[in-house]
């Protein structure tokens, strides 16, 4: 396997406010002529630097001709841009903890003009995800400026299209779907793949499992004691094992991945393996974990006390009351905290396979960018690569403590002191 150069640069820990993220100056191969500029935007700047240190087209570095994509996007290719948005909003229903969690549209503004000139405007692009269930994607749209990057963009005759991949149907909120004019799903289609005895997975086929994924109502998510059939069962099993996938992805050329520098309460971190989960069609196709703990399940380390089901059922009973919820919930956190008792009302405990022993959602991680590396345009996996790919990670604003939904705003903090001061990282396969 050939060795992948990696350069990591420091841009500061604040994003750009401005749309559509204008560069801080007109570079030479800028290839909108003079459209604008935002001194304040470091983060463009910072991607540049990135392409630089990578050695891209380094002989043209400097002139109107520098391409640093060339090699990696051909004229006419089809190029996707797979940045991590999970969620419309954060627990703090602030800009600032949303940053924690998503990838901005001004880090991905730069990778698009450079598409661009790579694409020579005879290709397209597309910027695309499948974030979590419960994700208003248009309202995310809007709170990252993404309409008016688009605007901005298509008016200097870029074919830039962002896609929501979700399937329609299943799981996927109402709030996203009612009074929205744009539908959802990707407009090519889907194309399923099986990857059968090749799945990473296919090392438990030798005994029945019980696969569970997030956002599964067909069972009760409070009780690890229920047997009922997780959702993916009826894609992973001893006869198969099945991933959706968007055809988008799929009909790619080159794939440009961009996660999110955070904590993982199942893989320990998120980067650009974990990004990759966002090209499946919806979570049933997802194992995340198996029911029970070690040696046939990875849901907790050891059985769970009963008492703390029964704890926990009640507590959220509470807070789910109409209008006076909230305020109980409050008050009992106040009281636990006042008087140190947190254990006695409430001890928390390993559940969900938010655990280090987790041994299913790796495989299933790999699984997908297996398929995304090697599987053509019709879902079959070949030796060979069947597509460029890039990675890249955000790490302006990192996201640590109870992720991947609530993160605590910081910088790279995420997977070690070592990584306090990582910002931006760009890693391109040999």
């Amino acid at each position: 396997m050939k060795k992948s150069p990696v350069v990591i640069i420091e841009t500061g820990d604040r994003y750009p406010t401005q749309p559509p993220f204008n560069p801080p100056v007109i570079y030479p191969e800028y290839p909108y002529g003079s459209s604008g500029v935002d001194e304040s935007n470091t983060v463009y700047e910072g991607v540049r630097n990135l392409l630089r240190l990578l050695g891209m087209d380094k002989e043209n570095y400097g002139k109107k001709q520098w391409n640093p994509f060339r090699g990696l996007i051909n004229p006419g290719d089809r190029v996707l841009i797979k940045p991590n948005f999970v969620h419309s909003t954060h627990a703090s229903r602030t800009t600032e903890g949303l940053e924690s969690l998503i990838v901005p549209s001004s880090v991905l503004r730069p990778l698009v003009d450079y598409a661009f000139i790579a694409t020579q405007g005879k290709g397209s692009i597309v910027i695309g995800d499948a974030p979590l269930d419960i994700c208003n994607f248009y309202r995310l749209m809007d709170r990252i400026a993404m309409p008016q990057l688009v605007e901005f963009i298509t008016r200097q005759g870029v074919p830039l299209e962002v896609v929501d991949f979700r399937e329609p149907g299943d799981n996927i909120s109402q709030e996203v779907r009612e009074g929205e004019a744009t539908a959802l799903g990707d407009p090519r289609g889907y194309v399923t793949v099986d990857m059968g005895a090749e799945s990473s997975l296919a090392d438990f086929d030798s005994q029945e499992q019980n696969y569970r994924t997030v956002a599964d109502t067909s069972i009760d998510p409070l009780d690890p004691y229920s047997q009922a059939s997780g959702a993916p069962n009826q894609y992973h099993n001893k006869q198969r094992h099945v991933y959706r996938l968007p055809r988008t992805v799929l009909e790619a050329n080159v794939i440009i991945s961009v996660a999110k520098l955070k904590t993982h309460m199942k893989t320990g971190v998120t980067l650009c393996l974990k990004n990759a989960i966002g090209t499946i069609a919806g979570k049933k196709y997802i194992p995340h974990y198996r029911t029970g703990y070690p040696p046939d399940g990875d849901a907790s380390p050891e059985p769970l006390p009963r008492s703390f089901v029964r704890k926990r059922k009640a507590l959220v009973f509470l807070h789910e009351m109409p209008l006076v919820g909230e305020p109980i919930h409050r008050a009992i956190s106040k009281m636990v905290n006042l008087f140190k008792i947190k254990d006695l009302v409430y001890k928390e405990y390993f559940d969900h396979g938010g655990w280090h022993g987790n041994d299913t959602l790796w495989r299933t991680i790999v699984d997908i960018n297996r398929i995304l590396i090697y599987a053509d345009s019709q879902g079959k996996l070949h030796p060979q690569p069947q597509r460029r790919y890039l990675g890249m990670v955000d790490g302006i604003v990192g996201g640590d403590g109870n992720v991947p939904w609530t993160p605590s705003r910081g910088g790279a903090v995420c997977c070690s002191e070592a990584l306090t001061r990582w910002r931006l990282i760009l890693s391109l396969p040999g």
